[in-house]
């Protein structure tokens, strides 16, 4: 290294953006809840709210997975950001995968659910675990 560039500057950044006003959100629920506040009534949020309600009234909670398969959808998206908000870890299965696939999954993190949009129902059998 030369003399100068032992001199010169050394910027350092992070990957954490200042926040303009307050702390920034922790996690992605938070973040969906703060912009929830300016449009409470949207689709998405009363959606995301009511099922995440619901996953809390069926005991879902701390250290529990729930699996959540669905093609790319506005309640997809609330599905998954009902499990975060109640609490539980994700563990998204992508219907794209083969059905042996998906059941090695399951049955390797025996998640307290599975959450699945109408087309994927079927793949994960009948009872209450499928909502």
């Amino acid at each position: 290294m030369t003399d100068r560039e032992q001199a010169a500057p050394v910027a350092v950044s992070t990957l954490r953006p200042e926040p303009a006003l307050g702390a920034a959100p922790a996690t992605v629920h938070e973040a969906f809840e703060a912009r929830a506040r300016a449009a409470p009534a949207a689709p998405a949020v009363l959606l995301t709210n009511r099922l995440a309600h619901r996953l809390r009234d069926m005991g879902v909670g701390a250290e529990q997975f729930v699996a959540v398969c669905g093609h790319r959808s506005v309640e997809t998206l609330a599905a998954i950001l009902s499990v975060l908000k109640a609490g539980a870890a994700l563990l998204p299965l992508d219907p794209a995968d083969p059905q042996e696939r998906l059941e090695a999954l399951i049955e390797d993190a025996r998640p307290r659910m599975v959450l699945a949009d109408p087309q994927n129902r079927a793949r994960f059998g009948k009872g209450d675990a499928v909502a």
